[in-house]
């Protein structure tokens, strides 16, 4: 009785770390535009998503994050796009970039407005 519970107890610890993000990597994207800022969290499939509502535009970020290394690097695959209201897409970003762990990246730059994103844990 004692080895079946000490069974499901080493089970149950491997399921609940299975289950868990690991603790290195990032939780969240922060992207900047011009003066604004927007928080999306990293899925568990490592996408994130999130937009910037402005008063006759919005602007939209998406992507993908994966790992680089093990310096703690990512690759981040994003698209940024400015769509007007009657959503037509005035400009659009699609890059790949490397970024570190709280270091601010310039993704671009239109109309003198720079794109910035940091991963954050």
């Amino acid at each position: 009785m004692k080895a079946l519970s000490t069974l499901v107890t080493v089970v149950l610890l491997v399921i609940a770390g299975c289950s868990q993000a690991p603790a290195d990597r990032p939780a969240e994207v922060h992207f900047f535009y011009g003066e604004h800022e927007v928080v999306a969290g990293i899925a568990e499939d490592l996408s994130f998503k999130g937009a910037i509502p402005e008063h006759d535009e919005a602007v939209g970020f998406y992507g993908t994050l994966h790992a680089e290394g093990d310096a703690g690097a990512y690759l981040v695959d994003i698209v940024v796009a400015r769509e007007a209201e009657a959503g037509e897409i005035r400009q659009r970003i699609n890059t790949v970039l490397l970024a570190q762990v709280d270091e601010v990246v310039v993704i671009g730059q239109v109309d003198d407005v720079s794109f910035r994103l940091m991963l954050h844990k």
